[in-house]
């Protein structure tokens, strides 16, 4: 049963649509439910890729609608989440540049990146958004910062009850506390990502983060 003075917040990772549908997703056992993933565009800078991992579009957008409209039934949030990974775009710190983020979060492209993810979120009615930018190297910080600050406040711009949330990585670089200490006001909230714990990925030793 939901209870409202606390968050249990499930992702639903598309590319595991045929093993689970969002049809088959108890939504009354949790308060937000993440649509994910959705991916920063590389070649086109600022734009988004709903397909990736093989996902095809209709997919995606049937998915996305059953979603929101089955976690609103049942009284929970719907956030739709972007980036993640090396592979869908979010880059990470042992596999190179956060290619996805940096640019699409660069001064030249971070307008039209962050009008895309609002025109996403609209188009199916979710009631916020999740960021999963991995790695955020310092080279990050001016475009990371401004990029979360702008994008909360097109938020705001629509309505102040939309959520904005952030599941920083945290198996390199501890999921650069310094820098989310500049911006947290602007969070609904921040999660911590433990999948260290779960297995010994790439020959990682499993620990605490």
């Amino acid at each position: 049963q939901q209870d409202n003075s606390h968050w249990l917040t499930g992702y639903y990772a598309t590319y595991n649509y045929s093993v689970m549908t969002t049809s088959q997703v108890d939504y009354t056992k949790l308060t937000h439910v993440i649509y994910w993933p959705v991916i920063p565009n590389t070649v086109s800078p600022g734009t988004l890729d709903t397909t990736p991992f093989g996902l095809s579009s209709t997919t995606f957008s049937n998915g996305a609608t059953d979603l929101v409209t089955r976690a609103h039934a049942a009284g929970a949030k719907a956030l739709i989440g972007i980036g993640g990974d090396a592979y869908s775009g979010g880059g990470d710190g042992d596999e190179g540049a956060t290619t996805g983020f940096e640019i699409s979060a660069s001064p030249q492209y971070q307008a039209a990146f962050i009008n895309n993810i609002i025109n996403l979120m609209q188009v199916y009615g979710f009631d916020g958004i999740d960021i999963n930018w991995e790695q955020i190297g310092t080279s990050d910080n001016s475009n990371f910062t401004s990029f979360i600050t702008n994008l909360r406040s097109a938020l705001n711009s629509i309505s102040p009850n939309l959520l904005l949330t952030m599941a920083p990585e945290t198996k390199n670089n501890g999921g650069r506390p310094d820098l989310l200490a500049l911006v947290y006001q602007y969070l609904d909230q921040i999660n911590i990502q433990t999948y260290v714990m779960s297995g010994p990925y790439c020959g990682w030793e499993t620990w605490y983060n």
